[in-house]
């Protein structure tokens, strides 16, 4: 799967783990890392779905047309589909669930 990032500081958290570490802790960091790879292994958005530890699943509200995956705990990785075949994600944040 393709994936594009929102903002810089995002794609540079995915490409040196360092910066990830310092802005979420080692294994938020790590988590982080990990599941940007397994999107670009993946083919397809579906495909997520399938994977059970991920937890991957469509939001409501405000986040209507976005989706969550699980990093740890109450942090979660925020992804825009960017296509109808659901090929192209963008990735938009990284934060607490519930913000707390």
């Amino acid at each position: 799967m393709e994936v594009e990032f929102a903002t810089q500081q995002l794609k540079e958290r995915f490409q040196y783990e360092a910066k990830a570490r310092r802005a979420w802790g080692e294994t938020v960091a790590r988590r982080y890392i990990q599941r940007v790879q397994i999107l670009q292994a993946a083919g397809t958005v579906g495909e997520l779905y399938q994977i059970p530890p991920l937890r991957f699943h469509a939001l409501m509200g405000e986040r209507q047309g976005q989706h969550a995956l699980t990093l740890t705990e109450r942090w979660r990785l925020i992804l825009t589909v960017r296509d109808e075949a659901g090929t192209k994600v963008r990735v938009e944040e990284v934060s607490k669930h519930y913000g707390d």
